[in-house]
């Protein structure tokens, strides 16, 4: 496989982790704001919400008199189970209900892609998402690689490298930390140890 055929292969296949990439979002983001839980919640902090409302309308009702706030405290203590109840219900149910529409297509299409993805044969399935393919794109663009074997090899090379980095980088600041512990603690035995040869000095 030569460089501009390689390229093109790993092309057509991030056009599709890519599609694949903003489905996921996509479900992620509907799957939140669907079901019993997503219109529980919100109903929740609706209600919640009317009732400080309506708390702060009548301690300032308390204060002023006034006979426009006396009203509005009134209507909302009467609707109190209707508007920040049985009306956000009804909506949040509508939206959850639609968003569980819209996550069937979602996951039809995620179907789609998976398949299409599956059909790449020549790139093993641990290497098939946007990020390792942008990496092992580069590795060809900059003619680090000759072969897909290669490119693979560097990537879990440079993969290796990066978590020894980290590993080696979390141990140097454990040390530090450690270090700075040890020299408070031995300052401080120093102070001891000043204090009782004054006190008996």
């Amino acid at each position: 496989m030569d460089k501009k055929e390689a390229i093109e292969k790993i092309d057509r296949a991030l056009a599709v982790t890519h599609d694949v990439d903003d489905l996921l979002y996509s479900y992620e983001k509907l799957k939140r704001n669907s079901g019993f839980k997503y219109v529980a919640k919100w109903t929740a902090i609706t209600f919640g919400m009317y009732i400080a409302i309506n708390v702060v309308i009548g301690v300032i009702y308390m204060f002023t008199g006034s006979p426009v706030l006396e009203k509005v405290f009134y209507s909302l203590a009467e609707n109190a189970f209707i508007l920040p109840t049985i009306v956000p219900i009804g909506i949040l149910s509508l939206i959850s209900w639609k968003n569980n529409r819209i996550l069937k297509t979602v996951k039809k299409d995620l179907r789609v892609k998976n398949n299409e993805l599956e059909k790449a044969k020549w790139i093993p399935e641990d290497f098939l998402n946007t990020y390792d393919l942008t990496k092992i794109r580069g590795y060809w663009i900059q003619e680090r690689v000759e072969s897909m074997k290669e490119a693979y090899n560097l990537l879990l090379k440079e993969e290796f490298s990066e978590r020894r980095h980290e590993e080696i980088v979390d141990k140097l600041g454990k040390i530090e930390r450690d270090a700075n512990v040890n020299a408070k603690r031995l300052r401080e035995k120093l102070d001891d140890i000043d204090h009782t040869i004054r006190y008996y000095d």
